[in-house]
């Protein structure tokens, strides 16, 4: 039974391998499907917005503006009546964490919306931005206001972002520049203290070089004045010797003259 199963082995595998890329073949529609969920989750991660088109003129012509066919279309399609109805009543709608999370940078002292009584924040940043008397609602879990309301508040978040982010900068970009200078700063301290450490000792090498030059042309001037005056000495001795042995050598023939005659006279006499 074991040698049967090992022989059809092969052809058992070739099926479940067949069955298996079966499986796995894309359809038209499991592709439809799948880029049908992928359109859905990336529409859910936007903001959504119904855009009507409206025709400028009949003749489908660019820079032709016909004023009454456009206000038919506005009128029949019911969006004046809509933009009246959005003006009348309060169309933009934040509930009370998201409306503190977003426009708490308006206002001083208001915390993050998940440390602070979100319907009382978002009183205040009403009252502060928009004025105590503005047209808002505050409802039990949502904030009511109007598209002018609106947008005045993302104009003023985007001013004072925008103030923030150039403090930050210029306070990064002041770091930045008190850190570079600082380090050439450093740097040139270091290099002062190397080139000043550099001429003294330049400045100390030549001072220690003229000092033994002085020293030693003394030592030469000493030796020299040493060797003379002992030469000198050797000299006056052997002159006094000479003289002494000259005078003794003079008086001597002298008396010897003396002597000669003495006796000259003495035999003369006699």
């Amino acid at each position: 039974m074991n040698f049967l199963v090992d022989l059809f082995d092969g052809e058992h595998n070739f099926d479940s391998v067949t069955s298996i890329a079966r499986r796995k073949h894309i359809t038209i529609g499991s592709q439809f499907r799948k880029s049908l969920d992928l359109l859905i989750s990336q529409l859910s991660k936007c903001e959504p917005f119904f855009i009507r088109c409206i025709k400028p003129n009949e003749m489908k012509k660019p820079l032709v503006f016909d004023r009454d066919l456009v206000c038919r279309q506005l009128r029949y399609s019911g969006m004046m009546e809509t933009i009246r109805i959005r003006k009348a009543g309060y169309p933009i709608r934040h509930d009370y964490k998201s409306f503190v999370h977003r426009y708490r940078v308006l206002v001083n002292g208001i915390g993050p919306a998940d440390m602070v009584d979100c319907y009382t924040a978002a009183k205040k940043i009403c009252e502060t931005v928009l004025g105590a008397k503005a047209d808002f609602q505050l409802g039990r879990t949502k904030v009511f206001l109007k598209d002018a309301q609106d947008l005045f508040l993302q104009q003023e978040r985007e001013r004072m972002l925008n103030e923030r982010i150039i403090t930050i900068q210029k306070t990064v970009r002041g770091w930045i520049q008190r850190k570079r200078f600082a380090k050439m700063r450093i740097a040139a301290v270091m290099i002062q203290k190397h080139w000043r450490g550099h001429v003294q000792r330049k400045r100390y090498q030549q001072e220690r070089e003229r000092m033994l030059n002085e020293r030693i042309i003394t030592i030469q001037k000493t030796v020299r004045g040493w060797i003379q005056r002992k030469r000198f000495a050797k000299m006056r001795i052997a002159a006094v010797m000479i003289q002494k042995h000259w005078r003794g050598h003079v008086q001597r023939k002298r008396y010897q003259q003396v002597d000669d005659f003495i006796s000259y006279i003495t035999k003369i006499i006699k």
